[in-house]
């Protein structure tokens, strides 16, 4: 649950408990709403609630735990080289803007190299992949493309009053 509801449905197991004996559960595999997960574009807290209920469904236990639900462009993953790997489902190469900054940025290159085909990593040489990064680094330049500030609420404050929010 969070400030903007439920980012999931509810997830019911059956169980059949013995008396005066511990159960605990693993793997609950909740699952989230896709459409509503891509909709949070801030980073805000929320909560996961679990109930437990009786044959006759009255409640007999709850808890909460606070979670820090982050906007989609700020989804990360452990461990780190995982993280870096989903770095390209953030890259949205069919964007309207970046076909004409690749064109400037294949004038650039073809200007600097006397070849124009941004050829990526298909390229013969590790130094003609780099020649290629610094054109497309000069067009976005040349756009004045600049970092942006977050919003004013970006990171929230997290519970204990760390900030930024850190897992």
């Amino acid at each position: 649950m969070s400030e903007h509801g439920s980012l999931g449905g509810p997830k019911v197991l059956l169980l059949d408990l013995a008396d005066g004996e511990t159960t605990t559960l693993r793997g609950v595999d909740l699952v989230l709403d896709p459409a509503k997960m891509l909709g949070v574009d801030e980073q805000h807290l929320g909560q996961i609630r679990a109930t437990l209920r009786g044959p006759d469904g009255t409640e007999l236990a709850s808890e909460s735990v606070d979670v820090e639900i982050l906007a989609s462009s700020q989804w990360k993953s452990q461990p780190g080289q995982l993280g870096m790997e989903m770095l390209a489902a953030h890259v949205q190469p069919n964007a309207a803007a970046i076909a004409p900054l690749l064109l400037e940025a294949s004038d650039l290159f073809g200007a600097r190299t006397g070849r124009t085909a941004l050829d990526g990593c298909q390229s013969d040489s590790p130094e003609r992949v780099d020649a290629m990064a610094a054109a497309v680094y000069d067009a976005m330049r040349a756009r004045d493309i600049r970092y942006a500030e977050p919003p004013a609420r970006f990171p929230p404050e997290c519970p204990g009053g760390r900030t930024p929010c850190s897992t």
